[in-house]
């Protein structure tokens, strides 16, 4: 069977408000129109996620050769996330098992496992969609992830009086607010210093 214990709660729904607490807005004053940098998501028709286990006989510790191998699967073509052990994908496998070949022209058999199906707006979809995100941002955008944030150093603002580079870039999560899927979106900059001493 699918086991749970596979899913994380680190994209868990944050708490906003007491559980007694019914409603949020206030009873006077005047209603006023406001702009955020949240974005809603529509998650009401998405179709859920699989979660497979990755396994590499032989075993194989290079992670981007590992990746480029799942990659060339031609069922997995373009449907697929994988981060070198865990791999998502909106197909539910009928084949788990695939043989490939290196360009040394070394056999691989790859193993997936079903662990989890993804459930539309539990907490390892958000999880996934921010996976999705950071896949976008990297591969899509052309941008340089740097710790937990993308920048792109192409567009780079150099500030010689004071041997700095400014990076311009993004910082966005999806995470659950209340009743809703939000994406959080702000802009950001990396400093970089250019001096040698």
């Amino acid at each position: 069977g699918i086991n749970a214990e596979y899913g994380g709660s680190r994209y868990a729904q944050i708490v906003l408000r007491p559980e007694n607490l019914e409603t949020t807005q206030g009873a006077g004053g005047r209603p006023c129109d406001m702009l955020t940098n949240y974005f809603e998501l529509n998650i009401k028709n998405a179709q859920p996620f699989y979660q497979y286990h990755v396994t590499f006989s032989p075993p194989m510790d290079n992670i981007k050769l590992r990746k480029a191998l799942v990659h060339n699967i031609a069922t997995l073509k373009n449907k697929h996330i994988f981060d070198g052990n865990l791999l998502y994908t909106p197909l539910q496998l009928e084949q788990t098992e695939f043989h490939v070949v290196t360009r040394r022209e070394e056999n691989v058999r790859i193993g997936l496992v079903l662990t989890l199906e993804v459930a539309q707006g539990s907490d390892q979809f958000i999880q996934v969609a921010n996976i999705i995100m950071n896949e976008i941002a990297s591969r899509h955008m052309g941008l340089e992830r740097i710790k937990r944030d993308y920048f792109n150093p192409n567009k780079s603002i150099t500030i010689p009086q004071h041997k700095i580079e400014l990076y311009p870039g993004y910082e966005f999560s999806i995470r659950r607010y209340s009743h809703n899927v939000l994406l959080g979106l702000d802009i950001k900059h990396k400093i970089i210093r250019t001096d040698t001493a």
